[in-house]
């Protein structure tokens, strides 16, 4: 059965422990050579241990996120875990200050760097603040709390969805529910917690997006999520989509 962690994460602890060591051994070498022969190379040791400056940050997910944009057999997941190593070994104190915008009035945030498929987004929430759920199709996201800390939760539609342009409900299932503190990352694709929302803790919040844009039709939209579960055991909520 499934067993959240104390970080938040949920563990599939018996998949792990039914798995003989040899296959999953085979497996992951299997996964890395299936990685290699899709052009897309591991990140030497060495540069791995490296800490980067936000210049070389930068650079590194511009080039990450120009492969992951032209690959038409992209692995999403990997290609994520290799922005979030970008993001781990950022120096946060060579994050610019920025120019912030307040928006929606409940966020203040502005642009730090963009590139071909990648924005990097910095935002501020004051204390107790929530940012409202949102999904962003066709992008992948990760976020790096730089400053402060926020519980973010993750979600995922189960059963049909309704149009962005619909006021009809729909089922959400979380799929994530986790505290953020500096230097933690919480991320999103196209086919996994792909709507997420913030509540800024005590201190408020400073975070980073890194956002990967990927073929398709961009899509947008806010949500309203029903605090009381329509499913406890299932984790299942109703929602509809909102426009601010």
């Amino acid at each position: 059965m499934p067993a959240d962690s104390p970080d938040g994460f949920t563990v599939e602890r018996r998949w792990f422990l039914q798995l003989p060591l040899l296959a999953a051994a085979s497996a992951l070498a299997a996964q890395g050579a299936k990685l290699e022969s899709l052009g897309e190379p591991l990140i030497p040791a060495a540069a791995r241990a490296e800490t980067l400056d936000f210049s070389a940050f930068v650079k590194a997910c511009g080039e990450l996120a120009a492969q992951a944009h032209q690959n038409a057999a992209l692995l999403e997941e990997a290609h994520v875990a290799r922005i979030i190593e970008a993001a781990v070994r950022l120096k946060r104190d060579t994050v610019p200050a920025g120019r912030l915008f307040p928006y929606g009035g409940f966020v203040d945030i502005g642009p730090l760097a963009k590139a071909p498929a990648l924005s990097v987004i910095l935002w501020r929430l004051a204390p107790g603040t929530i940012f409202p759920p949102h999904d962003h199709d066709p992008v992948d996201v990760v976020t790096l709390c730089l400053e402060g800390g926020c519980r973010v939760r993750h979600f995922e539609i189960e059963g049909p969805s309704k149009p962005h342009e619909s006021r009809e409900a729909f089922n959400l299932r979380l799929t994530l529910d986790l505290q953020m503190t500096p230097g933690r990352c919480s991320s999103l694709t196209r086919h996994r917690d792909y709507i997420h929302t913030f509540q800024a803790g005590p201190q408020g919040v400073l975070a980073l997006d890194i956002n990967t844009s990927l073929p398709g039709k961009g899509t947008f939209s806010f949500l309203d999520i029903q605090k009381e579960a329509l499913d406890a055991e299932r984790r299942l909520y109703k929602a509809t989509w909102k426009t601010l």
